[in-house]
């Protein structure tokens, strides 16, 4: 099953839709801005920096130009935050142009639309200069970190726990047969995934829209992460068939492991009252039916290899614990207390 905006919305919001791409890319052609950062080393799986800050961008325009409400485009938070699943809006079909190149009049919109282009250029154009985005100062980590500040309350925690979960993969996965697993080394692992793995735990069963197969999914995912870190203490280095899979963790986590809660979170934070709203949710229920078996099969396909290789041992499987949120809450605070964030680097 597919989805299309335009075969599902109503002509006067995909007009609105299509305002506001015009608006966006004057923006971006009067402020010389090249969407081309896709190369950046601490770029995500499956989503390029250039996406990531354009759905921020229109997310913050539906929700900021009104004065009350939103406008009626659709919008969801999906794998790294707001995500606008509208065709025109993806960077390979936004052509930045400056005022000089528009042909028509910037004060118009079109029928049904309630804003002009030149109001929704003011808008983007400020969001650009007033946004670190751009900048190479600030990692893409620390930018979505940022981001999930508004994110909905019940999945703010969770975005950040998951982000943090990812930069722990990102330092293993820079793990060479050359990298000597010493005491200091392992402990350092050790310590920021005990950090991170409770209160991921607790950030994802307090949210009782995400079944039970889903968080099962990315939970035994962390405790197959566990057990790659129990065997650092066994070894002096890795071997160069080892380092595969271990480095693998990264990208099957954010490519395997994440999605399925994450098509949930989307599904859950799509607005039923906003135009294709329902086509798109029909949608997402048939991605995650016709996906979860082979998200299970590259998660498996990931332990057998840890386990041919020989860094897991055969009696590394574990069952995810069934555990209420609050029994989680109950650990996390005993282990924990009332700590402040987790600091964490690249």
């Amino acid at each position: 099953m597919s989805f299309s905006y335009f075969e599902s919305a109503d002509e006067s919001t995909i007009h609105v839709a299509k305002d506001m791409r015009d608006g966006l890319q004057l923006a971006l052609g009067e402020e010389e801005v090249e969407l081309s950062n896709s190369n950046r080393e601490d770029a995500v799986v499956g989503v390029s920096p250039d996406l990531l800050w354009v759905n921020k961008a229109v997310y913050r325009a539906i929700n900021e130009i009104p004065r009350s409400g939103e406008l009626p485009v659709l919008y969801s938070w999906f794998r790294y935050g707001p995500s606008v699943p509208i065709h025109i809006f993806h960077t390979d079909n936004l052509v930045p142009s400056t005022l000089g190149e528009y042909v028509g009049n910037l004060q118009d919109s079109r029928s049904g639309s309630s804003h002009s282009i030149y109001e929704f250029f003011e808008f983007f154009r400020d969001l650009i200069r007033g946004d670190d985005f751009f900048s190479p100062e600030q990692s893409l980590s620390e930018y979505l970190l940022e981001l999930y500040e508004s994110a909905p309350a019940p999945y703010r925690d969770l975005y950040k726990n998951n982000i943090k979960i990812q930069q722990l993969l990102a330092d293993i996965k820079k793990i060479t047969d050359a990298t000597p697993m010493t005491e200091n080394r392992v402990e350092e692992y050790f310590s920021k995934f005990e950090s991170i793995k409770p209160r991921f735990e607790r950030s994802l069963y307090e949210i009782e829209e995400i079944p039970e197969d889903a968080e099962d999914h990315i939970i035994d995912f962390l405790y197959l992460i566990e057990d790659v870190l129990e065997s650092f203490k066994e070894v002096d280095f890795v071997s160069r068939t080892q380092q595969t899979p271990i480095n693998d963790l990264w990208y099957k986590y954010q490519k395997h492991a994440w999605p399925w809660p994450a098509n949930w979170i989307s599904h859950n934070t799509s607005d039923v009252n906003k135009p294709a709203a329902a086509e798109f949710r029909r949608y997402l229920d048939s991605e995650i039916t016709d996906q979860k078996s082979g998200w299970q099969d590259e998660i498996q396909g990931l332990r057998i290899k840890l386990r041919e290789t020989g860094v897991l041992k055969a009696s590394s499987t574990r069952t995810p614990l069934e555990i209420s949120s609050g029994a989680v809450a109950q650990i996390d605070d005993a282990i924990l207390g009332d700590t402040s964030s987790i600091q964490t680097h690249e």
